[in-house]
């Protein structure tokens, strides 16, 4: 199956979950960010991963998220987010 670079080169360019975490190289620099602008960088993070997955099972027409990311991970983006926010 082919698909559309697009999603790909917007998913790298958000590199944001590991990053706004403070993940970072050996010897190098981690970045800080304000409380709101790490929720931002999580909910974009979440949104599009949701959109992902939805997109998937529409074109593969299956039930789960085969192919696409995890969904411990989606879980755990939404557990942050809820946890940052308060919402449910």
């Amino acid at each position: 199956m082919t698909t559309e670079v697009l999603p790909l080169v917007k998913y790298l360019s958000l590199q944001t979950f590991a990053v706004t975490l403070g993940l970072h190289q050996r010897k190098q620099m981690s970045t800080s960010f304000t409380i709101d602008t790490a929720i931002a960088r999580i909910q974009e993070v979440y949104d599009f991963d949701c959109q992902c997955i939805d997109q998937v099972k529409a074109f593969l027409g299956t039930q789960g998220p085969q192919g696409t990311v995890s969904s411990v991970v989606v879980e755990d983006e939404r557990r942050i987010l809820q946890a940052c926010t308060g919402r449910n």
